[in-house]
């Protein structure tokens, strides 16, 4: 059980970067012996154990009194963004687009079903700060590999960009960017919902195949 414990824990400091979420790793090596602590106590340290669980139920239970009323939680309101999202995508897709992400929003792809444009699937790689705290953090871990991966993103032509990072955290807005500022203009805004932008190839950039007048049409035929 201590070297399952160890190494949950080894996988919770991954990266050095603790977020919270990451000790629910910890979890099944804890519970395992908390339930065998639980069994073999007494009625009486038993009967203590159940009242501390009055604490949890005090802090979330409204939570769970407001989703039973319809309430819509913070907690979802991000997802609920990206759906609006990309109702709008979904709005003007076309066969054949593609989706790039500027932050850390899977969903939206899931939600427009777009194929994601080039080896590079969102900002990570571009500003070089991971997703676990890029909404309040701006430090690259490594910012030379961050510029090498802009370099390749430039190179890119995803028909829509959507931009759900930049207005979160300022530090990390995509205009920052210099070197993405020629890429960037190729873009025009098409929606904005709450803190999410979404941008599409301007029509006068798009390649659209060449239509011949018909009589010279006629001639080559």
């Amino acid at each position: 059980m201590l070297g399952w414990f160890a190494l949950s824990l080894v996988a919770a400091a991954v990266g050095w970067r603790f977020a919270p979420r990451y000790f629910i790793q910890l979890l099944p090596a804890l519970a395992i012996p908390a339930a065998c602590g639980f069994s073999r106590a007494t009625p009486s340290a038993r009967a203590l154990m159940l009242a501390v669980l009055i604490v949890p139920f005090v802090r979330f239970g409204p939570r769970y009194i407001e989703l039973a009323r319809g309430t819509a939680w913070t907690d979802t309101a991000m997802d609920r963004e990206s759906r609006e999202a990309a109702q709008i995508i979904r709005a003007s897709a076309r066969p054949g687009d593609t989706i790039f992400i500027w932050g850390y929003r899977p969903d939206i792809v899931a939600y427009t079903r777009l194929p994601v444009s080039g080896l590079i699937w969102d900002s990570q790689p571009v500003t070089g700060v991971p997703a676990d705290r890029h909404l309040s953090d701006s430090r690259p871990v490594s910012e030379s590999l961050a510029i090498e991966n802009r370099k390749v993103l430039a190179l890119s032509k995803p028909s829509f960009l959507v931009d759900g990072l930049s207005r979160y955290n300022p530090q990390l807005d995509i205009h920052r960017y210099t070197d993405l500022a020629l890429w960037l203009a190729q873009y025009c805004e098409v929606g904005r919902v709450g803190g999410t932008t979404v941008y599409r190839r301007c029509e006068r950039l798009v390649e659209r195949p060449v239509r011949l007048p018909r009589r010279l049409s006629s001639r080559r035929s």
